[in-house]
């Protein structure tokens, strides 16, 4: 885990220089040789990982279960992977199953993702990771098409193309948030268009994000301002609708994902302090905590749909802020989560973001520090907490100075 470390904190180094450059001389690099530079450095940086085993998560290897399972003629839902029903597809991976007792939370589009890889070879990461590869860079050439919209240097897209975070969570760890990010951005694109199939086609591309990961439910509130209500109750009844395969497993249907709602406490930053706070004081402390991180969520993303989108930008931040406020609010914050959110710095560049995708891999570290020193928090979190607030509190004062009826 050092070497990893190490390793990254020298991509790191080198990503930043690239970003100096992408910055200083946009037009340069936004020229057919520069983008196909940045889009080439970024298929050989992703395939240069794809045949490594994966170290930092066993999540991979669930994925390749629930295909196999559902290629088998079952459903995912409706069986734990310790069912004797499914002991016959135990291979050579089942060793590296988590929570083996725990029926599968990914839903339906992820799901479906995990079926066409055991339908071109069963228990072979590397089928799985080279389709989340091409997803990663669907989501490439969805940030250069939105960049070039909004008439802004479309090398900028270099900023999520080779983060090494991205780059190790989708090539190297295999995690499916890569197909969410990516059906996200290309409601993103569709939604810029004002006509009735642009809309349709992006609330359709929002809902199938939703159905492949939920994290794009943050980004809701602001969405249905920034495009109405149709779009984001259209987009819900999409991934409601995908469900419908799966119904036969009754009450097993959401079994997995309540189980990691309830359960699930691991790297969270505003969970980590308001638990230890809470035991003692109530009778369930998880619970509670949980629920009102859910209210806090739910509060700030309403709040961030407040007034009308004033532009592309606005609209870049407030989204960031949503996915930001969500992973702050989480008691899980994995280092993969954090692909939702590297999107944003290609689009409205925020040094919290930055900074937050670079730290968050310390987590990672052996747990050698007693429980009552949470210094990997202190050192992932606070740098992060102090850049928003930095970024915020000029916004904030250039607002407080604008006339009187003025918009924000």
């Amino acid at each position: 885990m050092p070497r990893y470390l190490i390793a990254l904190a020298g991509a790191f180094a080198f990503y930043g220089l690239a970003g100096i450059v992408v910055v200083r001389a946009p037009d340069a690099c936004s020229s057919r040789a520069g983008l196909a530079a940045i889009l080439g450095v970024a298929l050989a940086a992703r395939l240069s990982l794809v045949s490594a085993e994966p170290t930092l998560s066993t999540d991979l290897f669930r994925y390749l279960w629930d295909g196999k399972v559902a290629a088998a003629g079952h459903n995912p839902y409706a069986f734990a992977p310790d069912a004797p029903e499914l002991a016959p597809l135990r291979g050579p991976f089942w060793h590296r199953i988590s929570y083996r007792s725990v029926r599968t939370p990914y839903p339906p589009v992820a799901q479906a993702l995990f079926r066409l890889a055991a339908g071109i070879r069963q228990d072979d990461p590397i089928a799985l990771k080279l389709l989340l590869v091409a997803a990663d860079l669907a989501a490439v050439l969805a940030l250069i098409g939105l960049l070039r919209r909004a008439r802004r240097p479309a090398a900028h897209a270099l900023l999520y193309a080779w983060n090494p975070l991205v780059i190790s969570e989708t090539a190297l760890s295999g995690h499916v948030d890569a197909l969410g990010v990516a059906l996200f951005l290309l409601a993103l694109l569709a939604l810029e268009r004002d006509d009735a199939a642009g809309q349709t086609a992006g609330a359709l591309l929002l809902g199938l994000s939703l159905a492949a990961k939920p994290y794009a439910l943050a980004a809701l509130p602001v969405i249905a301002r920034w495009r109405g209500l149709r779009v984001a109750s259209l987009a819900l009844a999409v991934a409601a609708l995908t469900l419908a395969p799966y119904l036969d497993a009754g009450e097993h249907l959401m079994g997995g994902a309540r189980a990691m709602a309830r359960r699930w406490r691991n790297n969270g930053s505003l969970y980590e302090i308001l638990y230890p706070a809470l035991v003692g004081r109530v009778p369930f402390p998880g619970r509670t905590s949980r629920r009102i991180l859910a209210g806090l969520l739910a509060a700030g993303c309403l709040l961030l749909a407040r007034r009308p989108v004033d532009g592309r930008e606005d609209l870049w931040r407030r989204l960031y802020h949503a996915f930001l406020l969500s992973l702050f609010t989480s008691p899980v914050a994995h280092p993969w989560y954090l692909v939702w959110l590297a999107p944003f710095l290609s689009l409205s560049p925020a040094a919290s973001g930055f900074a937050f995708t670079a730290l968050v891999s310390i987590k990672h570290l052996p747990r050698w520090l007693p429980p009552s020193i949470p210094v990997r928090l202190w050192v992932q979190y606070a740098p992060v907490y102090l850049l928003l607030a930095w970024e915020w509190w000029p916004r904030r004062k250039r607002r407080a100075g604008k006339p009187e009826g003025s918009e924000g």
